[in-house]
């Protein structure tokens, strides 16, 4: 076990854990070695008020899919209750585009559009004939030239309506050309998350939709920046700390996870406490090490240890 400082944790106890679920307590169909009894650990052995929220950012599969797949990996109800103790960036995307009356042109599985997108593209579909912005997830059935391609024209021609009007804006002020804002009113490109890897059920690192947005971004150019809505996104991790909570100090909370930007630099620039980094899932040596001077407060080969630090900075025994 590792430790690595980072400023401004004080010595506070900590009051509640936000726990990434993929990559962080199972991989694929198999939980993480101890994972289960240390879920469970956190909900029996309760020595003061703890209170656990789960975090996930997978766009792979639906809601009821995710649950199915812990509860077939042996997380009972005793370890994680269901799914009000799991929050989704799936779940927080349909919230946003449903707020913004936004009709995605849909790089997202099936699956999700049968289930918990259903309401937001009930009429639209990867074909959609009317579409207002592009969504971006983890689908591999999707992401195929032809699919990206349309995306990009997409956002091509949608970058040029926007110029026109800056221009058109612009004459109409005297000929005093305005800057064209880097991120327009209403985003036209959505990323469900933007991890740029994740931890296959072959063992194996594979691109996560990360990879397809910043292609995306780079080929439109001009500024294109997309909206992030799971992790790392401060919106996301705020919607988390609520749901714990509105008597809870964000230091108080820690965070545990596998990806250093999503899980680590998100929480800690959310202003949470501590965040803990685990070595295993999309883990790669030298993550530990952080990213722009943001270091985990501590790494650790799995949730085991991150759950034994949580219970001794906490008044769990």
């Amino acid at each position: 076990m590792s430790a690595h400082k980072t400023p401004g944790h004080g010595n506070r106890p900590i009051r509640a854990a936000l726990i990434d679920v993929s990559g962080t307590i199972h991989v694929g169909r198999d939980a993480i070695p101890g994972a289960i009894s240390a879920c469970r650990r956190l909900r029996s052995e309760r020595g003061v008020d703890l209170r656990v929220l789960y975090l996930t950012n997978t766009s792979r599969m639906s809601s009821a899919e995710l649950l199915m797949t812990l509860r077939d990996a042996g997380f009972d109800d005793d370890a994680l209750p269901g799914l009000e103790s799991v929050m989704t960036s799936v779940g927080a995307t349909r919230r946003y585009l449903l707020d913004n009356e936004l009709r995605p042109f849909c790089l997202v599985g099936d699956d999700l559009l049968t289930s918990d997108l259903r309401d937001v593209v009930e009429t639209t579909s990867t074909s959609t004939m009317d579409p207002n912005c592009v969504l971006v997830g983890l689908a591999p059935e999707k992401l195929d030239y032809a699919n990206v391609n349309t995306a990009y024209r997409l956002l091509l021609k949608w970058k040029e309506e926007d110029d026109a009007v800056a221009a058109a804006a612009a004459s109409a002020s005297g000929g005093e050309r305005r800057p064209i804002p880097i991120v327009p009113p209403s985003p036209r490109l959505i990323a469900v998350h933007r991890s740029t890897r994740h931890r296959d059920d072959d063992g194996h690192l594979s691109l996560g939709p990360g990879a397809y947005v910043s292609l995306l971004e780079g080929a439109v150019g001009s500024g294109l920046s997309a909206r992030v809505i799971g992790k790392p996104s401060r919106d996301f991790y705020m919607a988390a700390l609520s749901c714990l909570g509105e008597d809870l100090d964000p230091s108080e909370v820690v965070m545990v996870g596998d990806d250093i930007v999503g899980d680590v630099i998100g929480a800690l620039d959310a202003g949470l406490g501590r965040a803990i980094l685990v070595r295993t899932g999309k883990y790669v040596t030298g993550d530990e090490l952080g990213r722009g001077g943001v270091v985990p407060t501590l790494t650790v080969d799995s949730i085991v240890e991150a759950v034994d630090y949580i219970c001794s900075n906490s008044g769990l025994k």
